[in-house]
């Protein structure tokens, strides 16, 4: 090695053992607040939880320990709830579930709307949109 290189080494070696320490020091900064969502003394599964969101997947992992039941059971149960709920709806019916709440359909009336780019004006047709109405046994329920 030359002096040149031996000097570069000597001056910049610092420099490579903080980029090293702080390598580690994210690595940990990270693991803390992947972790910090802990509850129940269980691992956050991921940000969404932390934030109070519950994924699908995480709804069936729920019930499927509370069940008993296999998540693939559960899963095609999930399933098949959801696919009738949109069926029903889809035939302009509603669907009423005692103690959880309503799904109907929901008219939306005809809307202008201006493009703001090109400040050219439109309607919106008019359209139905799924709609759910929570029973008052599930409202008392959050709020407590």
């Amino acid at each position: 090695m030359t002096e040149f290189a031996q000097l570069c080494s000597e001056i910049f070696r610092p420099f490579a053992d903080f980029r090293r320490n702080w390598s580690k020091t994210l690595d940990s900064a990270r693991y803390f607040f992947y972790n910090m969502g802990r509850n129940n003394n269980r691992l956050c599964l991921s940000n969404r939880e932390y934030k109070g969101i519950m994924t699908r997947s995480q709804l069936i992992t729920k019930v499927a320990n509370d069940t008993g039941m296999t998540s693939g059971e559960v899963e095609k149960v999930m399933d098949c709830i959801f696919g009738t709920i949109g069926d029903v709806l889809k035939g302009g019916d509603k669907v009423t579930i005692a103690g959880f709440g309503r799904f109907e359909m929901r008219e939306r009336q005809t809307k202008n709307f201006t493009n703001p780019k090109t400040k050219v004006t439109s309607k919106l047709e008019p359209t139905a949109i799924p709609g759910f109405k929570a029973s008052g046994r599930l409202k008392e329920k959050v709020a407590q």
